[in-house]
Formats: structure tokens, C-alpha cells, sequence
């Protein structure tokens, strides 16, 4: 069974409006203190809307191809036994907000709400659920890596119509209050060089105690490093392990 691992990643330098910088979030993520002011008030109603804690997100083993800010992080989830959280075969807040639409299209908020407790998984059936759904709607891992949409569809209504491959990328979420950053492994960071010696030049500057610094070096020492301009195809090449 291949690994998959869980990807996160940036749509522009400052995360989708937020007035927390990639920088920032990513030394978040390291010390897995990930505030609640970081998620965007869409995401906030999503949850609301869902039922879902407060929670922390990836896709996985799949990179969005507007992940061309910041940095991509490559995490291996290996501690999740406990934990709250899901697998989803579509981005949540893209279903609450509409713009996953399936057909044949849902009406009101109880009929989204029904269909994502219908498509969600427990944590528990990671990963095999979702390597399953994977075997029987592609022809190799590698046309979902890319993005493309599941022939057949691996969810109950079709979402092939839909312009964007987060209407069929599997989510991955685990609840804030259960550590979600303890519970998985940083495998890669794939980064520009501007960007690397940015990000380092910035962490030098920061009041972070000896021991937070050393968390955030040591995390970081542990993984592999890509350095690139074309974040997306070199998390594409390395988010699936033998």
C-alpha cells in the first residue's frame, strides 16, 4: 500500500487575506499552537454549518494548484489513534459554500449537511478507505496526484462538472484541541531559495523562547528539502511514498 502523505500549502504570500504571514502559520504548524485566528471566517461558518470542531486541514497527497505562495509542507500522519477528526472525499468548506456542487445538486443546508455526513470517514478508516477509493476510480495514483477528476466518481453524486480538483481531492482534518501538528511527522518542505533565506533572515528576528527555536530548527532539520521555484509539480513528485 503506497503512502499518502497530507499536503499544506499557501495561495499567495499572506495566507488567502489573512493577517497571518506563511511564515508565521508554518512556525504555528511546527509548534502545533495553530490559533483560532488564523482560519478564515468561511471556514469558521463551514464548521458550523458541518457540525466539524475547530480543526486544522490538508489534502491529501494531492497539492491545490493555486499553492504557489509561501511553502509547501509534506506531513505523514502516524500518531492518529483518538484523535477527532475525518476523511473527506471534497474540500468541506468548498461544499458548504456551494462551490462543490454536485449533480444532481443539493437544495437547502440540511441536504448539505446530510451529504457530507454521508461522505465522511472516520479517522479510524484511514488510510485504507481512502487508497480504496483511489484504486477503484483511477487508473494509477498518479492521474489523482494530478488533479483529475475520478472516473468513476468516488463519491455518491458526481462532481466531475465542477472546475476545480477540490471538488474530488481527499481532505484530511484533525480537531485543534487534539495536538493535529504532534500527530503527524514533517516529511518535506519545498520552498523557493528567496523564500528559504527569507524565512530564516525573519525567524533570527523573532522572540521565540530557546526551546520553541530548537522545536522549529529541529522539525524542520528532520526533513528533506526541496528547494524550487515550481512548488506544486515538486509536491506532486513527492507526495506519495512507496
Amino acid at each position: 500500500m503506497p503512502r499518502l502523505l497530507w499536503v499544506s500549502g499557501h495561495k499567495s504570500e499572506v495566507r488567502a487575506g489573512l493577517p497571518t504571514p506563511w511564515h508565521d502559520y508554518l512556525c504555528h504548524q511546527l509548534l502545533d499552537d495553530v490559533p483560532a485566528s488564523t482560519m478564515t471566517g468561511s471556514t469558521g461558518g463551514a464548521e458550523a454549518l458541518l457540525g466539524i470542531p475547530a480543526s486544522v486541514y490538508w489534502y491529501v497527497a494531492s497539492p491545490h494548484a493555486m499553492y504557489t505562495g509561501g511553502a509547501i509542507s509534506l506531513w505523514d500522519p502516524d500518531d492518529l489513534a483518538n484523535a477527532e477528526g475525518g476523511v473527506c472525499p471534497f474540500d468541506t468548506g468548498g461544499l458548504a459554500s456551494r462551490f462543490v456542487v454536485p449533480e444532481p445538486p443539493l437544495g437547502n443546508d440540511a441536504e448539505i449537511v446530510a451529504y457530507f455526513r454521508q461522505c465522511d470517514c472516520q479517522l479510524t478508516t484511514w488510510p485504507q478507505t481512502v487508497v480504496d477509493a483511489i484504486d477503484t476510480s483511477y487508473v494509477d495514483v498518479g492521474q489523482y496526484v494530478a488533479g483529475y477528476a475520478p472516473d468513476p466518481p468516488m463519491t455518491p453524486r458526481d462532481h466531475s462538472a465542477n472546475a476545480s480538483s477540490q471538488s474530488w481531492i481527499w481532505e484530511s482534518r484533525i480537531a485543534k484541541a487534539d495536538s493535529p501538528y504532534s500527530r503527524a511527522s514533517l516529511v518535506r518542505i519545498i520552498w523557493p531559495e528567496e523564500r528559504r533565506r527569507r524565512f530564516f533572515a525573519w525567524l533570527a528576528l523573532q522572540p521565540f523562547t530557546d526551546k520553541d527555536l530548537n522545536c522549529i530548527l529541529a522539525r524542520l532539520d528532520g526533513a528533506q528539502e526541496t528547494v524550487t521555484d515550481d512548488l506544486v509539480e515538486a509536491a506532486r513528485a513527492g507526495c506519495v511514498l512507496p
